[in-house]
């Protein structure tokens, strides 16, 4: 049987790894000077906020408090005020298949409400968007 506890901090985990993912996308869009690129990573950030009000909503259907937004910072460190985009969005994407693998060993930790969420994330576009902003703005060959 899963405990709730167990439960409640791998969804506050991934809350937390789906709103880092958002608040590094906004920090990106703030920065960028192409409309076009900006709208792009703006709909990334959105698209994370959305796997994050997923696990939201089962952390409050199992009685637990959803953290606050505001105490979630942009990822990256350094390298997003330094880097190139092409580093930057390789970074994100090398983040993307942490949090994958990290989706995909929470099976032992999740009930089976929560595993749907699970997979609904680990499938998400944003690795992929990776790949879409890098072709638009013309930095892939």
């Amino acid at each position: 049987m899963v405990d709730t506890r167990d439960t409640l901090r791998a969804l506050e985990q991934s809350w937390h790894h789906e709103m880092e993912a958002a608040a590094t996308y906004r920090t990106l869009a703030e920065r960028e000077t192409d409309p076009r690129r900006r709208g792009i990573l703006n709909k990334l950030a959105d698209a994370e906020v959305g796997h994050a009000e997923k696990w939201a909503g089962r952390i409050r259907e199992l009685g637990g408090t959803v953290p606050d937004p505001s105490t979630v910072k942009a990822g990256l460190g350094l390298s997003l005020q330094v880097a190139s985009p092409e580093v930057i969005f390789r970074k994100l994407e090398a983040v993307e298949d942490r949090d994958i693998a990290a989706y995909e060993g929470l099976t032992s930790v999740l009930d089976d409400k929560s595993l749907p969420h699970s997979r609904s994330s680990a499938t998400h576009p944003s690795e992929e968007g990776c790949d879409i902003f890098l072709d638009k703005a013309g930095t892939l060959t």
